[in-house]
């Protein structure tokens, strides 16, 4: 992890330990929406998707509420989680992300990578 990414996680970690109570998605019962595992084999079908997809908007609903929301949006960005939805972003927004920021570092199109 970089020293941008250990800040960013030192500053999360203390804004989350000063928290009258543990954020929801630390709760087992909301845990499944919000750190999805990546398949092992072939590609997933349409409702295993549909489930997915359904959790992660779920997922993003309760972000919207938390009082962390941006330090741990900051921190996933920062440390590329390339898995889960972190202050309200899934993977596919963090990589629409980093490809505006190669685009305004670089001056090409904002594209995203196909492999990061």
């Amino acid at each position: 992890m970089g020293k941008k990414a250990q800040k960013a996680y030192l500053e999360l970690s203390t804004a989350l330990a000063e928290l009258p109570e543990p954020p929801q998605c630390a709760d087992e019962r909301y845990k499944h929406m919000f750190f999805v595992e990546p398949m092992d084999v072939g590609t997933p079908d349409a409702l295993a998707m549909r489930i997915i997809r359904q959790n992660e908007i779920d997922a993003k609903l309760i972000c919207d509420f938390c009082k962390v929301k941006a330090l741990c949006a900051e921190y996933a960005i920062t440390a590329h989680e390339a898995f889960g939805v972190w202050g309200g972003t899934s993977p596919t927004d963090r990589k629409a992300i980093y490809a505006s920021v190669r685009a305004t570092a670089t001056g090409l199109p904002a594209t995203p990578l196909l492999f990061d």
